[in-house]
């Protein structure tokens, strides 16, 4: 109920104004992905960080014996990898001839040595480079010396061959690093270039802009001969209703910034879209509904010549110039909200506020009267101020929804989607539009091959 005493001042606002929908991001989130490594590219890594033969002697005192030499030449052999819940284990087992001599004593094994068990969490570095960290070798000796009438277990030698290999070892794994770098960037390059997208039974275009800054690493497990990244992309996706515009020239705003961050990631990502919805749109509607009604009754009718639509500091605005026993301009504004109506999500302005140009206290008089007849001003413009966004969300979930080649490469890149829910999520005001953010939940993966 509005009165003489507190009539709302016009906020500051703009009609007319051509909606730029390229300065629209909603609130950067994280997209899960999810793809499963194939072993070969780390086995091979490591296999060439370690070399083929390895051969060394040693004097020391074994047993009852004292000042021998002991001596080695032994081959490596494939190793053996594996994923785990959390990292991965390796086997690498170097076995040979290993021999003992010195005070009378000759001592010979055929198929001995050590065999070393590693425990490792992979890691990408911010360049996109897998690396193996926090590693815990479990060396374990195999293989039985004969000395003439009496065997001698390998392990009796200790650490005599252990470590040195180990050393060498640990320094050869730790500075492995699979470049995966590359592949990595080329699909962020290829996600961060909008795409046009059929959208099928929804029908029309909408073009999907999603703004990747980076990939977001999990810690990395996995099963057997798969290794799992968790990995999600850094997006603050843009979802325009109509074909992609043509390229721009401009670069990249995330250029420079580390391809990789590390943090725990859930199996479902929530994705905010941004949908634009321009303030033509809401005149389109309402206009027809509007222009040449009277209001009022009697000798205190006014007749309503026009309306526009516009931003008033985050609020929707509507302009009306009016005649009759008030002359002027008539404004309304107010805060747009989505609520659910049946199956439909309607975007209303339940809370309008009414104001003249005109501090004549006579207007201001008559204003009040004619918001007391009919139900009131506001109670009208809140019926006719309505737009349902509903086809809207759903072209915004389509664009998202199932399997798309974003790239025929090299490398190409397809994004794959499941969607369990969609919410029509904030609503605010611009210059120019109305901004709706649906928030998209579910889960997602992305294709990088050859």
């Amino acid at each position: 109920m509005a009165s003489l005493a507190c009539q709302s001042a016009i906020p500051p606002y703009t009609v007319n104004v051509p909606p730029r929908v390229v300065d629209v991001r909603p609130p950067r989130s994280v997209a899960f992905v999810r793809g499963d490594v194939p072993l070969d590219g780390a086995r091979s890594a490591i296999e060439r960080a370690i070399p083929a033969e390895v051969t060394g002697s040693r004097r020391m005192n074994v047993l009852a014996l004292h000042d021998v030499d002991v001596s080695w030449h032994l081959a490596r052999h494939p190793v053996a990898l594996r994923a785990e819940r959390d990292g991965l284990v390796l086997e690498i087992a170097i076995l040979g001839e290993v021999g003992l001599q010195g005070e009378g004593v000759r001592c010979h094994a055929n198929d001995a040595g050590v065999v070393f068990r590693v425990a490792t969490s992979p890691t990408l570095r911010p360049g996109g480079e897998l690396a193996l960290d926090h590693l815990q070798w479990k060396p374990e000796l195999r293989g039985t010396l004969q000395c003439g009438l009496f065997p001698v277990p390998v392990g009796a030698l200790g650490d005599a061959i252990v470590e040195p290999l180990a050393g060498a070892l640990a320094k050869g794994v730790e500075q492995i690093r699979i470049p995966m770098g590359p592949a990595l960037e080329a699909a962020l390059v290829a996600l961060r270039t909008p795409r046009s997208l059929e959208l099928g039974d929804k029908g029309g275009e909408a073009c999907l802009d999603l703004d990747p800054a980076q990939f977001v690493l999990s810690p990395v497990g996995g099963a057997g001969g798969e290794m799992t990244l968790k990995i999600g992309v850094d997006v603050a996706p843009r979802v325009t209703l109509d074909p992609c515009p043509a390229p721009s020239a401009r670069g990249s705003t995330h250029e420079g910034a580390a391809l990789v961050r590390v943090q725990p990631l859930r199996d479902e990502f929530a994705v905010a879209l941004a949908v634009a919805v321009p303030y033509t749109e809401l005149e389109a509607l309402v206009a027809p509904q509007l222009v040449g009604h009277h209001f009022g009754d009697g000798s205190n009718t006014v007749t309503i010549d026009g309306f526009e639509a516009g931003d008033a500091s985050g609020h929707v605005l509507a302009r009306l110039p009016i005649r009759g026993v008030l002359t002027g301009m008539l404004y309304l504004w107010g805060t747009p909200v989505i609520a659910q109506e049946g199956s439909r999500w309607i975007l209303r302005v339940p809370d309008l506020h009414v104001a003249l140009e005109s501090e004549s206290f006579f207007s201001r008089l008559v204003l009040v009267v004619l918001q007391f007849k009919n139900g009131g001003l506001e109670a009208m413009m809140r019926n006719l101020v309505k737009l349902d966004v509903t086809d809207r969300v759903a072209k915004a979930q389509a664009s998202l929804s199932g399997k798309r080649t974003l790239t025929s490469g090299p490398p190409a890149v397809g994004l794959m989607t499941e969607l369990t829910r969609v919410q029509p999520g904030e609503v605010s005001s611009q210059q120019g539009m109305l901004l709706v953010e649906p928030v998209v939940t579910g889960k997602a993966s992305i294709e990088i091959g050859p």
